[in-house]
């Protein structure tokens, strides 16, 4: 911008020079056609302005035209960089605050993982073992995600008592009740679990971000195999049917579901194909 007004400058002296040029040479040649003598005659000095305003007033003009249109298209110039630096400082704030807002998220994202696995972490089952007559001589403790095998097997042991009284029940109504039964037993484990885990994909949802795919890898990758077994029975069965089971199918939380653990194949046929995208087991 300070070269264009060195521009400027120097065409508007250029003008000037010229201007100068003009009426010298304007009054050089009256000097010489008419002796150059002052007169004290009226009338031969009206004749005088006459003929300088004559002759030099379209000069003038004309350059004072060129002038303006040097002025106006500097100008022109400096209002274009001043569109497009606004532009670039527009574009660099909203940037800023895409950065900033990604910079929240992921604070947040990242805290309610962390508070998600201290809920696993503290997560622990007691066993009381028999010995001889002494009932409590020994307590077995299961702790953390060591807990979601334990978890897994109390489902297989539900679901063969119900097998075993009502084997001619559709397999889905057998599963139902079998879960049922242990999420009596266990509610008190898993509730706090399942309701943090939704609210993260929940969170990861609505917040505007590009890469959305991306963090619920993230999530999906702290899932151990039995959480996704544990996890598949609750949006089947449990509080997860009319929410969470959504959000598994539109983010597909069982893309890595080892589906030969289920207690029937069939199963999955309750779901969305979309919940098991890229699974090499769902063919």
């Amino acid at each position: 911008m300070i070269n264009e007004e060195d521009n400027l400058a120097s065409k508007l002296t250029v003008l000037f020079i010229i201007a100068l040029a003009a009426a010298f040479f304007v009054f050089a040649i009256y000097v010489v056609k008419f002796d150059g003598e002052l007169s004290s005659d009226q009338s031969t000095w009206g004749t005088f302005g006459d003929y300088v305003g004559g002759v030099l007033n379209p000069v003038f003009g004309l350059l004072g035209l060129f002038a303006l249109l040097f002025t106006i298209a500097i100008q022109s110039k400096e209002l274009k960089l001043s569109r497009e630096e606004l532009s670039n400082s527009a574009s660099a704030l909203k940037e800023q605050n895409l950065t900033l807002e990604l910079q929240k998220f992921e604070t947040t994202f990242f805290q309610l993982l962390r508070f998600h696995n201290d809920i696993v972490n503290t997560i622990d089952l007691q066993k009381h073992a028999k010995v001889g007559n002494n009932i409590d001589a020994t307590i077995m403790t299961t702790t953390g995600r060591d807990c979601f095998l334990v978890f897994e097997k109390r489902i297989r042991e539900r679901f063969k008592e119900v097998e075993n009284r009502q084997s001619d029940q559709p397999i889905k109504e057998k599963t139902n009740e079998a879960y049922k039964i242990f999420w009596e037993r266990n509610q008190h484990n898993l509730g706090h679990y399942f309701r943090n885990l939704e609210i993260i994909i929940k969170f990861i949802k609505s917040n505007n971000i590009s890469e959305k795919a991306l963090y619920v890898d993230i999530v999906k990758a702290q899932l151990s195999d039995q959480e996704l077994l544990i996890l598949f029975y609750y949006c089947l069965y449990g509080n997860g049917k009319d929410s969470f089971k959504l959000l598994a199918e539109e983010f597909s939380l069982f893309e890595n579901l080892a589906t030969n653990h289920l207690l029937d194949l069939s199963l999955v046929d309750f779901f969305s194909p979309s919940a098991f995208a890229k699974n090499p087991q769902i063919s």
